[in-house]
């Protein structure tokens, strides 16, 4: 049978589906893709697989699409991220039989795939993803569809979406954000840029952007001319939103707990679906949010979320008449229903592109509820504070050459404490202790140092003066050194050198300044391999 393409592809394959489930990390599993399609999604997709992990992992590969072969979960798309066209073509080869269709991410904005330079960080490389789009159209016996994020200039845009298509996909989703707009600066998705790329393409596209009803979905599909409508947090946060209803949130809970145990996933998906579903009730009774972080089988999350379907009965039943829900939420909490991500501060709005996602973060630091982020801190370290005016001053290491940050010295003599009771020097390699007054000292993974000549080391002091560095003050043998998981011996050379990095604060413990170790490149040591 030939492949079907563009419209008949759609129509035929896809049954003309216009209610989509988005591919998420950890978040779009068989389970979640089954509730969903229970609840008026017509198609789902899977989440992003990394197509090199993909072709040389086995496990990987029946973890994430062998195993959770379902009847119910058709038509189904499987999603990769590549940069490499043969890499791509063999994870899709592998894929075909077990989807309808192999979907390219070009619309990742997240700083992993910054890193592994996929997603939308190769928007600008349309030769290599025309190469990858055609050779998957050659090869495979499944249509190509691919998944974007807009440019700035929409004429940009249009041109982008047209190479695609030349170059053989089947099917765009348009994302209506650029990849800056991410976290407190996602901001609203152009429609606009959508409306242009539907007009200027003879295939399918979906809208993905905006979407937290179903009026949202009717009012695109009207306002853009799109196929189809994906929809990602607007679904994780209500299930049943295709259908138009906004049930109980404890209703979802119960059925996506049944399905799991049907359909077994990593308990930390369920715990992620459960904080989004239980999100708004969560504000309100704080102390479940620790119980469910903690949980460690699917019974005890299971409990959790029983108890907060017993918390929100109770809150029902104290529900006065006439009363309408706090916080400006469109129903009460125990009611699924959208939620809006908050963005920067009115005064910051004109250099908000400029900011970092940190900035924002410590921005808000001065209001009472801590981020998500924040939480999960301070639930590993319940004395852990994030009040701005207990911050430790950070500073230049004096005498430091700029911006190399090696060269300097420690201030100050070592605390009294005992060299493991105190983090006065702390480092990448892992030392923690103390060391006397000017001392620099050089450890390298091969070797370790000891007295000249004698204990584990062997390197003479000679070798670890690093040319036109500053001699120290020599130390009397016997000195206590520092210890960590590099195996320093004890005692320390004659003659020693750290390396400090640029910056240190003050020990929590002693007051003294705590130093940040960062090793150079061995060469630069003069240190044989």
């Amino acid at each position: 049978m030939p492949k079907l393409q563009g419209f008949e592809f759609w129509s035929r394959t896809l049954g003309g589906a216009r209610h989509v489930v988005a591919p998420m990390v950890d978040q779009s599993e068989l389970a979640w893709r089954l509730l969903s399609r229970r609840h008026g999604a017509q198609l789902c997709y899977t989440p992003m697989l990394h197509a090199q992990v993909f072709v040389r992992d086995a496990n990987y590969r029946k973890d994430n699409l062998y195993c959770e072969v379902c009847p119910e979960d058709r038509p189904l798309i499987v999603q990769f991220c590549a940069n490499d066209p043969e890499v791509f073509v063999q994870a899709a080869l592998l894929a075909q039989d077990y989807c309808d269709a192999v979907d390219l991410n070009l619309g990742c904005p997240q700083m992993i795939a910054k890193r592994g330079h996929y997603g939308a960080f190769l928007q600008e490389e349309w030769d290599l993803l025309q190469r990858m789009i055609l050779l998957a159209h050659e090869k495979l016996s499944v249509p190509v569809t691919c998944k974007i994020r807009v440019f700035p200039e929409i004429d940009k845009t249009v041109k982008y979406a047209q190479m695609l298509e030349k170059a053989g996909c089947q099917l765009l989703t348009v994302h209506g954000r650029t990849k800056e707009q991410k976290g407190p600066l996602s901001g609203t998705a152009s429609w606009e840029h959508i409306k242009a790329v539907r007009k200027a393409v003879t295939i399918p596209v979906f809208a993905n952007g905006n979407i937290q009803c179903l009026q949202d979905v009717e009012r695109c599909i009207r306002d853009t001319g799109v196929q189809g409508v994906m929809s990602a947090e607007g679904n994780l946060h209500n299930p049943a939103l295709f259908e138009g209803r906004s049930p109980a949130v404890w209703e979802l809970a119960e059925e996506y707990l049944d399905i799991v145990r049907q359909h077994p996933c990593p308990l930390s998906c369920v715990r992620a679906h459960l904080f989004k579903l239980w999100h708004h009730t969560l504000q309100v009774h704080r102390q479940l949010r620790e119980e469910l972080a903690k949980a460690k089988t699917l019974e005890g999350v299971a409990a959790v979320s029983q108890e907060l379907k017993l918390r929100c009965q109770e809150d029902m039943s104290r529900q006065k008449e006439g009363e309408k829900p706090p916080g400006g939420l469109p129903f009460f909490h125990w009611i699924c229903q959208p939620y809006f991500r908050p963005g920067p501060r009115e005064g910051s709005k004109e250099n908000g592109a400029a900011r970092s996602k940190r900035a924002l973060e410590e921005e808000e630091a001065g209001t009472d509820v801590l981020s998500k982020n924040k939480q999960k801190k301070q639930l590993r370290n319940p004395h852990k504070t994030f009040d701005p005016s207990l911050k430790r001053e950070l500073f230049p290491l004096p005498g430091t050459g700029g911006s190399d940050g090696y060269r300097g010295e420690q201030r100050e003599g070592p605390c009294a404490l005992p060299v493991r009771s105190c983090s006065h020097l702390r480092g990448r390699a892992g030392f923690w202790g103390h060391l006397p007054e000017k001392a620099l000292l050089v450890a390298n993974t091969r070797r370790t140092m000891g007295a000249p000549g004698g204990g584990r080391g062997t390197a003479a002091p000679a070798l670890l003066e690093p040319p036109g560095w500053p001699r120290q003050a020599e130390l009397p043998p016997g000195t206590p050194c520092v210890s960590g998981r590099w195996g320093m011996g004890s005692p320390h050379p004659t003659s020693a050198f750290v390396l400090f990095s640029a910056k240190y604060a003050k020990c929590d413990q002693c007051g003294n300044p705590k130093v940040s170790l960062t090793m150079p490149p061995r060469a630069e040591l003069g240190l044989s391999r």
